[in-house]
Order: C-alpha cells, then structure tokens, then sequence
C-alpha cells in the first residue's frame, strides 16, 4: 500500500513540475502567423503594383495622361483586386489556422 501511495505521490509531483506549454513552439507558430501576413500584403502589393501597371501602360497607350497616385487608388478599390486579394488572405488565414492546430512532437 505504501509503494502505491510513494507511487500516486510521484505522480503528481512529476505532473505539477512538467511545464504545461512548450513556449518555443508557441513563438514558432506566432512568428509563421506574423511572416504569413507580411506575406500576404507583400503579394496584395504586387498585385496592385502589376494592375497600376498594366493601367499606365493602357493610358500611355492611349496617350492619356498617367497619374500614379490615382491610378493606385483606382486599382486599390476595383473589384478583381479586392477580390484577388481576399483570397489570398483567405489562404493565408487557413495555413495559419493549420499550423496553430498542429501538434508539436
């Protein structure tokens, strides 16, 4: 009776000493979150800057006068950027929601 009792008070003691979270992988998961939304707007400011672009080159084209300034701000409220955009940000939101779910061995 009194090794299972030794045994029960190890047991315990070994579970209140044992850290709860690993922090390192918690700071991992963190920093994949972080670099994934740089990320993410690193592409949105491709896209963007590819569909000024592509504008300036339509106006110079044209000869129309090309002013860059508006021309992002045309781009930034179109829908195919707004759209293109939200779906990468929907990707990213889902690889970080994958990762934070996975186990650390």
């Amino acid at each position: 009776m009194q090794d299972l009792g030794n045994r029960l008070v190890y047991q315990i003691q070994r579970q209140l000493e044992a850290p709860t979270y690993k922090f390192s992988f918690l700071a991992g998961k963190a920093f994949f979150a972080v670099s994934s939304l740089v990320r993410w707007g690193a592409l949105s400011l491709l896209v963007a800057g590819t569909g000024v672009a592509l504008q300036a080159g339509a106006r110079l084209a044209g000869r129309q006068p090309v002013d860059l300034g508006g021309l992002f701000s045309e781009v930034a409220g179109s829908g195919w950027f707004l759209t293109i955009s939200s779906l990468l940000l929907l990707l990213s939101v889902r690889r970080v929601l994958l990762r934070f779910e996975d186990r650390e061995v």
